[in-house]
């Protein structure tokens, strides 16, 4: 019974964390090795370590046969070189690419004894493009860019009512805009982002929950789509 208590007791204390944010945050510049996990409800924008070393174009000359399968589209590596295209937050891509030493290495510097539902994903997005609008329901969310450049947006949770379900150029006003260009972003939990891309970029996206959370936070990512 004492066991009992102590497991909802020590649930609710991680279920609760995942509802918080902080209404005054300041982005931190920062390197992962100086990381405190106290400030994790402030947004890092953050060096890529010194020891990652890839050539993502080689890479992507490597796969230009290899296909992905996007919503009800297919669309081939090769497509990008003749026509303005995405691929949007997929493992494939990203054990193609060969990208997961790096998110091993950069997730090194967040998980911890309880993390889980750990996942890595890459995405390569070309021309103008805004992503949709979006929300972290993970404990951590960590968003690199490893090859081109492009602005994300990034907005406190206590503006969601005012930039939910509405046109980007309504929500702007709203949001912090940083470069990711060779380095790579940490989103709180429960803020909300989208990506502005005029050219091309590839990126990598690394998300994970805690085995008290994981359950939690699914519900809420399905909740937030359907709102």
């Amino acid at each position: 019974m004492i066991i009992l208590i102590l497991f909802i007791i020590i649930l609710y204390i991680h279920i609760s964390h995942t509802f918080k944010y902080n209404i005054s945050s300041n982005v931190i510049n920062s390197k992962l090795k100086n990381i405190i996990s106290n400030e994790l409800y402030n947004p890092h924008i953050l060096e890529h370590p010194i020891d990652i070393d890839i050539d993502i174009q080689k890479q992507i000359n490597s796969i230009i046969n290899n296909y992905y399968i996007v919503g009800d589209k297919l669309i081939r590596m090769d497509d990008f070189s003749k026509k303005k295209c995405n691929i949007y937050k997929n493992e494939k891509l990203l054990i193609d690419l060969k990208l997961t030493n790096i998110c091993n290495t950069i997730f090194e510097y967040f998980k911890n004894n309880i993390s889980f539902n750990t996942s890595y994903t890459a995405s390569i997005i070309k021309g103008d493009h805004y992503t949709t609008l979006d929300k972290n329901i993970n404990n951590i969310m960590l968003i690199g860019c490893i090859n081109g450049t492009c602005d994300i947006y990034i907005f406190n949770p206590k503006h969601e009512i005012d930039i939910k379900n509405k046109e980007f150029k309504n929500i702007k006003k709203w949001g912090i805009k940083i470069k990711l260009e060779n380095n790579l972003i940490y989103i709180p939990t429960n803020w909300l982002y989208t990506l502005c891309i005029q050219k091309e970029c590839t990126l990598y996206h690394i998300t994970s929950d805690t085995y008290f959370t994981f359950i939690i936070n699914y519900i809420r990512g399905l909740i937030y789509m359907v709102r």
